[in-house]
């Protein structure tokens, strides 16, 4: 009997550095990996179907390739050329240009600047906490935003909510009141059973006094966490919006 796993069930490949350079000598992928003469990997067939690469300064370029999901983690000097992913996520990385491909579920860019991202077409791109990256002549189909500013998003064409996201602010905006009400709301709750068993029952009185100075201290954190998010944002110019 045969059992087929999903792909999404996968755990990506984790390779760092060194791992590329014992690969480029595997495959006999041309280039050495610098500015001047990049690594070429110009098939899938030399890379696993789902890819996490993390940890790397080298000069890449990947063209041609169709992976179910790559990971790019604090990497810089990638090329994507012509490429197509189900899923892409890039987390704090920078220096990176994808070119001609397509993303046909979804695209994460996070904590991440200064990338470019041009003739692309994408199902869905969540863009959060990620500065002055640069998208040109892409089209997206679905999108959200929270806490990214100074990008700039011409000749492209999305939709009219995440335009109006990326103009005036994204979810961040509905983040902070939400979760003031949910914590506000749990204290309720806490201070009403501290109130109801602080005659009956001391123990069950100590427990809730112990969960409602949880709170204030959740209170406490999640209120300088925002403040410090929207200290950040001053530093930033707004969102661009070129057609």
């Amino acid at each position: 009997m045969k059992f087929y796993v999903h792909e999404d069930e996968i755990e990506p490949v984790k390779i760092t550095e060194t791992d590329i350079n014992i690969m480029a000598s595997k495959h006999k992928w041309n280039g050495s990996g610098t500015k001047g003469d990049p690594y070429i990997i110009g098939s899938s067939k030399s890379l696993p179907k789902s890819l996490m690469i993390q940890k790397s300064n080298l000069y890449i370029i990947i063209k041609g390739c169709n992976l179910h999901k790559l990971i790019l983690k604090k990497a810089e000097n990638y090329t994507i050329e012509g490429c197509e992913f189900n899923k892409l996520i890039i987390t704090k990385c920078s220096n990176l240009s994808i070119e001609n491909s397509n993303i046909n579920r979804y695209f994460f860019l996070t904590n991440s600047a200064n990338n470019i991202i041009q003739n692309c077409t994408i199902a869905n791109l969540n863009l959060a906490h990620s500065f002055e990256n640069n998208f040109r002549n892409c089209t997206i189909y679905e999108g959200e935003t929270t806490s990214s500013r100074a990008n700039i998003i011409e000749d492209s064409e999305l939709p009219k909510i995440f335009q109006d996201m990326l103009e005036h602010g994204g979810l961040e905006k509905k983040l902070y009141p939400f979760s003031m009400l949910v914590l506000c709301g749990v204290f309720s709750l806490v201070f009403f059973q501290y109130m109801r068993y602080v005659d009956e029952n001391p123990t069950l009185a100590l427990g809730a006094g112990i969960g409602m100075l949880g709170l204030i201290f959740a209170f406490i954190i999640v209120t300088i966490g925002f403040w410090d998010e929207k200290r950040k944002l001053k530093n930033y110019s707004p969102n661009q919006i070129r057609n």
